[in-house]
């Protein structure tokens, strides 16, 4: 089964660290290289750089992806053909499907984000100050 546009995406999303709980530099660095690539859909070096380091933004990235995934599911988004993943996936979506496809993406980014700020405040601030 092909995995999905919309499922490459948190990956990316649970790169960004939140506002008080800053990374070391170097960890910064890779997140922030990492995350502009898992956008494009490459997301081996966000998934194995950062998220299963730090295990927290995976797990959220599990969760943002699977809700995502259930809403497009739910409202049958229909693709064309197999394609490209990440923010271009969207070329290979059907016309009458690119909205709720767009909406499963965002639906999927957002809460990938509240989730990674929820994990980060409870147990992420161990494993970022062992880091």
């Amino acid at each position: 089964m092909r995995r999905y546009s919309r499922d490459y995406l948190p990956d990316a999303r649970g790169q960004i660290h939140p506002p008080g709980n800053a990374p070391p530099p170097v960890a910064a660095i890779v997140a922030s290289a990492s995350g502009i690539s898992a956008w494009l859909g490459i997301t081996e070096p966000a998934i194995f750089g950062v998220n299963l380091k730090l295990r927290f933004p995976f797990y959220a990235a599990l969760i943002g992806g699977g809700i995502g995934a259930a809403y497009a599911t739910m409202v049958q988004v229909l693709s064309v053909s197999q394609g490209p993943c990440g923010i271009i996936g969207v070329i290979c979506i059907r016309p009458d499907c690119m909205l709720q496809f767009l909406v499963s993406v965002v639906i999927a980014i957002v809460c990938t984000f509240v989730i990674t700020l929820v994990f980060a405040k409870t147990i992420g601030r161990k494993q970022l100050a062992t880091l």
